[in-house]
């Protein structure tokens, strides 16, 4: 199976570890400098020649014993989406995998973002600015629906890394040099900077 995965018959795994996320009783750090601690540890391995890594959190103590809880999945699936290590860390936004993920632990929460995503896409014609603002109606909203704390959490977590990847977009926003639904495409430079 390695030989699937790896170049190297012998392939050297590195692990990246992940700070107490929100929710735990030992987090302290924000979200997003968990992420850009991640991030360069990742960069790390990259530079050193490793063949791939593993995501641990060690940190998020008290750890639990039988299952992980459906939050824990669900944050996770977003973050292989966003920085899945098959493609160098360079996936997706996480928008359309949070919302699934979400769906089932926060029902009313998750349809009210999708609802919200539409409305502002369909009057802005931004998809961009539809997702950042679907993501922040799901952790807003996962905190005034929910009883179990750890969903809401995790999806505010999610939510803050969607944010997070759609940097370049707020930006572009900001400049008034966004691309509209249906309008056209992205240079290559924007493109580039996207990532």
């Amino acid at each position: 199976m390695l030989n699937n995965l790896f170049s190297s018959p012998k392939p050297v795994i590195g692990v990246i570890h992940v700070a107490a996320l929100p929710g735990a009783p030992t987090n302290t750090l924000p979200v997003s400098k968990i992420i850009a601690l991640a991030i360069r540890e990742a960069a790390i391995y990259r530079d050193c020649g490793v063949d791939g890594i593993i995501i641990e959190n060690m940190h998020d103590t008290p750890y639990l014993r039988g299952s992980v809880g459906p939050e824990i999945v669900a944050a996770m699936a977003v973050l292989g989406h966003v920085y899945p290590v098959w493609l160098r860390f360079r996936g997706g936004k996480g928008v359309a995998t949070g919302a699934g993920a979400f769906v089932p632990l926060a029902p009313l929460a998750a349809g009210l973002a999708v609802v919200a995503f539409a409305l502002v896409t369909a009057l802005s014609k931004y998809v961009s600015l539809g997702s950042i603002v679907g993501a922040t109606t799901l952790a807003v909203l996962a905190f005034a629906t929910q009883d179990n704390l750890a969903v809401a959490a995790a999806a505010s977590f999610c939510a803050a890394l969607i944010v997070l990847k759609h940097r370049g977009n707020i930006e572009r926003l900001r400049k008034g040099q966004e691309r509209r639904l249906g309008g056209q495409g992205l240079t290559p430079a924007a493109r580039a900077e996207d990532r």
